[in-house]
């Protein structure tokens, strides 16, 4: 049975093969932390959001991925979704999940700023400065449909949604400036990032922090125009030593 997207989706797939949760508790922080250390490694980000996980958006994302149809639901959050085909011993959950957020911030090779993500979507969604929770959801799928309609065996689905959600249309990632000289009124500079005292805390206003965390220096060029800044290249070295030190 071919599952059709849109409001009759949940419906229309019962008939389909359905996978099973795998324990995403043990990764929680991990996930967190993962994404955190890539939205510090943008340096010129002046209100980049401390990311949170959020136990309402994994149970979202839970109901996503058992589906085991690698679709976006489009339904007003943020989605990153990535499959890994075993065709052989099970990989570890731990590297599926380092594997697929590396895959996704890997596509900062194929972007350069603009208010368009292009090629690059996933990689955006990550460093999407106003974005402050996420939740994620790992699924074994004995068998899985593409949207193109092929049907593929033995895959883990790993999902993560996001709220606020980015990727706005006509709309830059983050504002260019010194690290947390923008956060919002009641924020913390953790890291260089704003770290939020509540995630209710909605009707804060913008801000100068005097006490950035970061001697990354933009030229007055740079501020003044966005598009001669072109994000770093370089992978991040220490993402190893992140991932081993919360295992």
């Amino acid at each position: 049975m071919q599952c059709l997207t849109g409001a009759l989706f949940l419906l229309l797939c019962t008939s389909a093969a359905r996978g099973w949760l795998k324990d995403l508790d043990p990764y929680k922080n991990l996930i967190t932390v993962i994404h955190n250390f890539y939205r510090s490694y943008e340096t010129r980000a002046a209100d980049m959001k401390e990311m949170k996980w959020d136990d309402g958006l994994q149970r979202k994302a839970e109901m996503w991925s058992e589906n085991c149809y690698f679709d976006h639901q489009r339904d007003g959050l943020g989605e990153n979704l990535a499959f890994v085909v075993t065709g052989g011993p099970d990989m570890q959950d731990l590297d599926i999940i380092v594997h697929s957020c590396r895959g996704w911030w890997n596509e900062v090779y194929n972007w350069t700023w603009s208010t368009a993500c292009v090629r690059a979507c996933h990689y955006t969604q990550m460093i999407w400065g106003k974005t402050e929770r996420l939740g994620c959801s790992l699924s074994k799928c004995p068998q899985m449909q593409v949207d193109t309609g092929k049907n593929m065996d033995d895959i883990d689905f790993f999902v993560c949604f996001y709220d606020p959600p980015g990727n706005s249309i006509g709309k830059y990632p983050y504002t260019l400036g010194e690290p947390c000289s923008h956060c919002d009124r009641l924020d913390e500079c953790h890291g260089g990032l704003c770290k939020s005292p509540s995630l209710n805390n909605s009707n804060s206003s913008p801000t100068t922090n005097t006490q950035p965390q970061s001697e990354a220096t933009l030229t007055d060029s740079a501020m003044t125009d966005a598009n001669v800044y072109t994000p770093s290249r370089a992978a991040p070295s220490q993402e190893l030593n992140v991932v081993h030190k919360y295992l």
